[in-house]
């Protein structure tokens, strides 16, 4: 794969500042909406369960459009399906859980590690 090259007089100052101001919404957008999150879940999830995720919000390059990747990590063999549901349904009060259609990743997985 070939680096992508552009001097100042292709790409122009407003490109740049574009690209700038899109990567801070994004940042800005990640970070609220994973602080609501913290905030939901606090009251829902054990000391023996942790919410992590990864994708576009780790990386903090979610949009309106981004749903969320995460996993849920649990110290005992099988999470209790009751817990489940209800850390499912507070994520998806605050961002969209459902995959894009047709995208690389358009199916929801749900496993148990034993």
């Amino acid at each position: 794969m070939l680096p992508l090259r552009a001097n100042r007089a292709e790409i122009g100052v407003n490109g740049i500042c574009s690209m700038n101001q899109a990567y801070h919404r994004s940042k800005q957008y990640s970070e609220s909406k994973l602080g609501q999150l913290r905030q939901t879940l606090q009251s829902c999830v054990p000391a023996n369960v942790a919410v992590l995720t990864f994708g576009s919000y780790a990386r903090r390059e979610a949009s309106e459009q981004s749903d969320i990747d995460y996993i849920v990590v649990n110290d005992e063999i099988a999470a209790e399906e009751p817990q489940m549901e209800i850390i499912e349904q507070r994520i998806a009060s605050i961002v969209k859980t459902e995959p894009s259609s047709g995208g690389a990743f358009a199916e929801k997985v749900a496993r148990a590690i034993c």
